[in-house]
């Protein structure tokens, strides 16, 4: 069985915690919690994912479980939250070398859709 592991990663001006399963060097795929719930929604799926071969990364969202929560309603609209999800690709070492993708989840949708414009395309 793959272990999960946990740790805090800064981006677009908070911190997020997240949850890993998979060796870093595998293809990347980030799944997306949706409202109300956090990281642990997808436990099954990362150590399945994982053993398939992926580095698997779940992020909770900003304003749930462990990540920041700022306290302004506007950093909750959905350009923020895509952009905390496009600022993991560099401590994640996403690169033109390494493919990934993302699933979202529910609210995480609408996110998921923001996500796929700004430039950190799934192989």
């Amino acid at each position: 069985m793959t272990d999960i592991r946990t740790a805090r990663i800064g981006t677009n001006g908070i911190s997020l915690h997240v949850a890993q399963a998979g060796r870093t060097v595998d293809p990347l795929l980030v799944l997306l919690h949706g409202f109300p719930e956090y990281w642990e929604t997808w436990r099954d799926y990362m150590t399945t994912f994982a053993a398939a071969g992926f580095h698997v990364v779940v992020p909770d969202q900003r304003g749930y479980n462990l990540s920041d929560k700022p306290s302004e309603i506007q950093a909750y609209d959905l350009d923020r939250l895509a952009a905390d999800v496009v600022g993991l690709a560099d401590p994640l070492n996403v690169g033109a070398s390494r493919s990934s993708a993302m699933i979202g989840a529910v609210r995480s949708a609408g996110g998921s859709r923001r996500f796929s414009r700004t430039g950190w395309s799934a192989s």
